[in-house]
């Protein structure tokens, strides 16, 4: 636990703004980086090193089944048939698993994010910096300002308005006013595949030879790993 003095010297930005804070909870094991990233290596490693094959830009089609199994995925491209199916899919498997019956209690849930390029690193947050009461996370990713904030539910759509990051800024404006160049900044917005619970749906599906691992919310490449080691003691029956 962090008094406003410690939280301070721990995140020099803030002491432009003294009051906003009367203090904070710090994690040393707490770590940020770029899952964009992480995605680009590890399935390149993959396909090296495991003999995995990718098909990307290809969409699923029809989930063909037969007493109670699945017997092949039909896309875009071609037909895939395995022993083992897992539905990994984030906000879209719902609508994918309604295909075979099951009814997965999964919601789109629209996020927000601003990238500014830094300009003054030795104002920017050494790790992430949450906001709990405004729902605010920021984080420092190489040269970028990540602020992330808000949850909203439109469905699937996927559109944004220079609004929708109204309060986003002006929380980065409050608390880094000089670590970044918001005129520069880029913006995003995106699907969190949100269960009720919170909580992520892995492991066998009422499908016998279909596996679940989905639903992670806004926590997914924060539990990726975890998730994926999980899945495979499940399809192994370890």
């Amino acid at each position: 636990m962090l008094d406003p003095e410690a939280l301070i010297n721990l995140n020099p930005a803030l002491r432009s703004h003294p009051k906003t804070y009367v203090g904070g909870v710090y994690s040393p094991a707490c770590m940020t980086g770029d899952s964009r990233k992480f995605c680009a290596a590890l399935s390149k490693w993959s396909a090296q090193a495991q003999t995995c094959t990718f098909a990307w830009n290809t969409r699923v089609e029809e989930i063909e089944t037969k007493d109670g199994k699945i017997t092949s995925i039909l896309t875009s491209k071609d037909a895939f048939t395995a022993d083992a199916y897992v539905l990994c899919a984030g906000p879209y498997s719902a609508k994918l698993a309604r295909q075979v019956g099951l009814n997965l209690p999964i919601y789109p849930i629209k996020g927000f994010s601003v990238s500014a390029p830094i300009t003054n690193h030795a104002l920017v947050p050494k790790s992430g910096f949450d906001d709990v009461e405004k729902l605010v996370a920021i984080s420092t990713l190489g040269d970028r300002l990540r602020i992330a904030s808000s949850a909203v539910f439109a469905g699937y759509n996927l559109g944004y308005k220079p609004g929708d990051f109204k309060s986003i800024l002006k929380l980065a404006h409050e608390i880094y006013p000089e670590a970044a160049d918001y005129d520069k900044a880029e913006y995003w917005a995106g699907l969190r595949p949100m269960t009720p619970s919170s909580a992520p749906i892995i492991g066998p599906s009422a499908v016998e030879n279909l596996y679940l691992n989905t639903g992670h919310g806004h926590l997914g490449w924060t539990l990726a790993c975890g998730s994926g080691h999980m899945l495979a003691e499940a399809v192994l029956g370890t």
